[in-house]
């Protein structure tokens, strides 16, 4: 009963892992490591998991998430803008050669 029932509940609880990643970690530690890596799978993915929730605060709470999540230009929208200016800025240039000579 302990087996089945108490230990999934306390160990996926406390370790805050998806039963998918423990079977992951599991598979993928027992491949690479053998019986030692079966041993240190759960500790170690649950490290791991810790450590990437850590850096994924630290990067939303970043200027850098901040810059990233800004909303840019299309590129259709830039080409638009560039062009009109283009225009414009010829008008002005013809607009001044014509009063020199006038």
């Amino acid at each position: 009963m302990a087996d089945y029932v108490l230990a999934p509940y306390l160990v996926g609880r406390r370790v805050h892992l998806s039963p998918v990643w423990v079977m992951f970690a599991l598979f993928a530690f027992g491949y690479l490591f053998g019986f030692v890596g079966l041993l240190i799978a759960v500790p170690l993915a649950a490290a791991i998991g810790v450590l990437m929730r850590f850096a994924l605060r630290q990067y939303y709470a970043s200027p850098l998430y901040a810059a990233a999540a800004a909303p840019t230009m299309p590129l259709r929208e830039m080409d638009a803008s560039a062009s009109t200016s283009d225009s414009s800025h010829k008008q002005t240039h013809t607009s001044q050669q014509t009063t020199r000579m006038g």
